[in-house]
Order: structure tokens, then sequence, then C-alpha cells
């Protein structure tokens, strides 16, 4: 029983570093957004990865509604890693988007934790 609370402290401390490395994450895919946007269309990729990233340790230490966020990036976006959109400026905003509800998502639980 007296383990119980160093575990859960340990499991508070994994779950804010897991905020603060989402939120370097997310400035990476802002990074990849861009690029996206300018052109570079490759770069495609580097968001499927880090929504995927994002999505699978956001569910696994409870942060729900950011994991929900990444996972919607990831499935809109990863259909078009094996054939290019018809409209990259559709797919770009739509991105975007889901990026933009990430971030408030992220921003929301850091705020119920206090990180940051």
């Amino acid at each position: 029983m007296d383990d119980v609370e160093p575990f859960q402290q340990k499991m508070l401390e994994i779950g804010d570093r897991y905020l603060r490395r989402t939120a370097m994450e997310l400035g990476r895919l802002r990074e990849s957004m861009h690029a996206l946007k300018v052109g570079e269309h490759h770069r495609l990729r580097e968001v499927v990865q880090i929504a995927h990233k994002v999505h699978g340790s956001g569910a696994m230490f409870g942060f729900h509604e950011v994991s929900d966020a990444a996972g919607a990036l990831e499935h809109l976006a990863e259909p078009y890693l094996e054939r290019a959109p018809v409209d990259w400026s559709e797919l770009i905003e739509l991105c975007e988007l889901l990026t933009q509800q990430l971030d408030d998502e992220l921003h929301r639980a850091c705020a119920r934790r206090g990180v940051f």
C-alpha cells in the first residue's frame, strides 16, 4: 500500500513529460505543415508520423482528447501517403484545422495539469 503514492506520483511525472514533449512535437508538426503549404509534399509522411506518435502515447497516458485529435489527423493524412490528393490545398487546410484542434486539446490538458 505504501508504494501506491510513489507510483501515482511517478505516473503524474511521466504524464507531465509527455505533455512537454508533445508541445515540442507540435512545433515540428507545424514546421511540416508549413513545408506542405510551400509545396514540399513529401513532408506529409512527417505529419503522419508525428500524429501517430502523439495519438498512441496520448492514449497510453490517459490524455484521450489529445490522442483523439492526433488520431483524426493521422487518419486523415495517412491514405495520401500512397496516393497524392487531387487537391493538396484542401488536404492541407483540413490538416491545419486538425493541427489547431490538437494544439487546443494539448493546451487544455496542460492547463488542467498545471504544466508549462
